[in-house]
């Protein structure tokens, strides 16, 4: 099954420590049951993706109960560090990341991951 994109929410809102964050949402369906959700980071105020991890993790689980949910922050190229992209899991309720190579995330998902990303938008 080729990846199909299901959802391009440019102000998706997730609670973080103490406020309402916002940020670019897009979600891939890549199988039945099974989902590819990047989150990207942008450098405005609100509780960073890194930090609020557990939450966001969380509240794509509520919002989409039915599938299994695999969660990539996206940090673009005007960040602090190149553009890259880093799966994240929840372990015994801490957070870990692996870095995904950018080719190999386009060959999963398709050449509109790469499309016009403004972080601060």
């Amino acid at each position: 099954m080729a990846a199909e994109l299901i959802r391009d929410d440019p102000a998706w809102l997730y609670l973080g420590f103490l406020d309402t964050s916002t940020r670019r949402l897009r979600v891939w369906r890549v199988g039945p049951g099974r989902l590819v959700a990047v989150v990207t980071e942008r450098s405005d105020s609100g509780t960073s993706i890194t930090n609020a991890a557990e939450m966001v993790s969380a509240q794509l689980e509520i919002e989409y109960p039915d599938d299994a949910i695999e969660v990539v922050e996206y940090w673009p190229a005007s960040t602090l560090d190149t553009e890259h992209f880093d799966r994240v899991q929840i372990f015994d309720g801490k957070p870990t990341w692996w870095r995904i190579p950018v080719d190999q995330l386009v060959y999963r998902l398709g050449p509109q991951l790469l499309g016009a990303d403004d972080p601060d938008s």
